[in-house]
């Protein structure tokens, strides 16, 4: 009778058993706990007639690949607790991940439900009968699997309080680790059943957790480049903003030098106070130009204009238009000096006081014409590498030469400028220029407009308004260029005498 009393117990805590795992959802178990036997029948039975079948690899591949493919930390997580729970029969899962000599919960399983709870510090919890901490913490430290078929008798955590508290029965605490270094520990508990995690179930849970340890290694590489992205992503907006906080400052200061330089040079509107019939055509290439141009009457009533080109353009070409500029206010305005080869002369010797302090060679220079308009409306022309167009009532053009040296090269420091003179008759028209207009690349080939098609484009022009001059030159110049970047600064100056 006892015997067949203690059958029928082990019969009634099979069908728990069984019941129990169908709620967990832990088919692996359910499908390997011994069926129930007939109460009626005669011979022994164990109590604990559990049995396992050979492993089942599809599962376990299948439950791998299902690791292998996530890489988000919380989903992760829950899928790791998820195939623990299923393939272990778990009454408590827990998982620790240790990190920076940090260890922290990740994930739980209680009460038929995974919590995913984003990192609570074991050290936290030390005192907190609802975690094994002791168990975990040896595990931590060993690195080593204690698998209790029966806690009550175990030599190690038989009188543990946790244990006592919650009737534990079986347990298994494995440490996950990669590479001889500990990812962390998953804690596995049932409180119905001894002997419930035997050595082949143990077995699957270390191919389980081979994949584990892979998966979390690889996304704390992916957290650890994402992190290196993110940072570097952080600090390339951070150079941006700095980059476009400087590049707004360098344009502030140069629009700024725009209005200083223009402040040097004569309104071009005043150009038709000296000239009934004249127009300034004037493109810079950038936000400032190294092309400026001067124009005064003096108390004799003669005329200065100069169209200059300094060397290069923006702002290296700019500072030197200042200069320029300057220079030729104080020797036409204030030494009174009127000749135009004298005037060269005398900015040559001024551009180089300027830079005789430098003790670095400086070799940019200006090229520049200067024309000289008397009362009976002769022409007396001087250049540096410039010169000018005349272009009489006959349509005869006439180029005034320059000499072929530049102010502000060594070379100009003793020349002596000479003066070319002409009376083209009212009604001519006076055309001086630099390089800008004629070097612009464009039209269907991609060339050079030439000197040969801006002097013909002169002819062409000579008796249309001084409005419609510049209109059609402006217009000549856009069309010709096209989508061809801008190559140099313009400048076109005509006057009708």
């Amino acid at each position: 009778e006892s015997l067949n009393n203690q059958s029928k117990k082990a019969q009634e805590q099979i069908i728990m058993s069984k019941n129990v795992y169908r709620s967990w959802n832990a088919t692996l178990l359910y499908e390997n706990t011994a069926p129930e036997q007939d109460t009626s029948s005669k011979g022994e039975q164990s109590m604990t007639s559990v049995k396992i079948k050979d492993l089942d690899l599809n599962s376990i591949l299948k439950a791998s690949t299902t690791i292998a493919e996530e890489t988000n930390q919380s989903k992760l997580f829950e899928k790791m607790m998820e195939i623990v729970v299923e393939n272990m029969g778990a009454t408590k899962a827990i998982l620790v991940i240790s990190s920076d000599q940090e260890h922290s919960i990740q994930a739980e399983f209680l009460d038929g439900k995974i919590n995913v709870m984003g990192g609570v510090l074991l050290e936290d919890v030390i005192e907190d009968l609802n975690y094994p901490t002791s168990i975990i913490n040896y595990v931590i430290r060993t690195k080593k699997d204690i698998i209790l078929e029966s806690v009550n008798k175990s030599n190690l955590f038989s009188s543990d309080t946790y244990f006592i508290k919650n009737k534990v029965q079986s347990v298994v605490c494995h440490p996950l680790i990669n590479q001889q270094n500990l990812m962390g520990v998953m804690y596995i508990e049932n409180n119905l059943s001894e002997n419930l995690f035997n050595e082949k179930r143990v077995e699957v849970l270390h191919l389980l957790s081979a994949q584990m340890t892979i998966s979390l290694n690889n996304l704390l590489l992916y957290e650890n480049l994402e992190n290196a992205v993110n940072e570097r992503t952080k600090q390339v907006v951070n150079q941006s903003e700095i980059i476009e906080h400087k590049t707004k400052e360098i344009y502030d200061s140069i629009n700024y030098a725009k209005n200083i330089q223009f402040a040097t040079m004569p309104d071009k509107k005043d150009l038709n106070n000296l000239f009934e019939d004249s127009f300034v055509l004037y493109k810079p290439k950038d936000i400032v130009s190294g092309d400026f141009y001067y124009f005064t009457e003096l108390p004799s009533g003669e005329k200065v204009i100069v169209a200059a080109d300094c060397t290069g353009h923006g702002v290296p070409g700019a500072l030197m238009s200042v200069i320029g500029s300057f220079a030729l206010n104080i020797i036409i305005n204030s030494q009174g000096v009127s000749d135009p080869s004298e005037i060269l002369s005398q900015l040559q010797l001024n551009i180089s006081r300027a830079f005789s302090h430098s003790k670095t060679p400086i070799n940019d220079g200006i090229d520049l014409t200067i024309c000289l308009i008397d009362t009976e409306n002769t022409i007396h022309c001087s250049g540096a590498m410039n010169g000018a167009v005349v272009i009489d009532n006959e349509g005869v053009l006439t180029y005034l030469l320059p000499d072929r040296v530049p102010i502000g090269g060594t070379r100009a420091n003793d020349h002596r400028f000479t003066t070319n003179s002409i009376a083209p008759g009212k009604g001519s028209m006076l055309y001086m220029m630099t390089d800008g207009y004629q070097d612009q690349f464009g039209g269907e080939k991609g060339k050079k407009f030439r000197k040969k098609e801006l002097y013909q484009t002169f002819q062409d022009i000579r008796k249309l308004s001084a409005e419609d001059q510049y209109l059609t030159l402006n217009t000549k110049f856009n069309a010709w260029q096209g989508n061809e970047e801008q190559l140099d600064d313009v400048l076109v100056i005509g006057i009708k005498i």
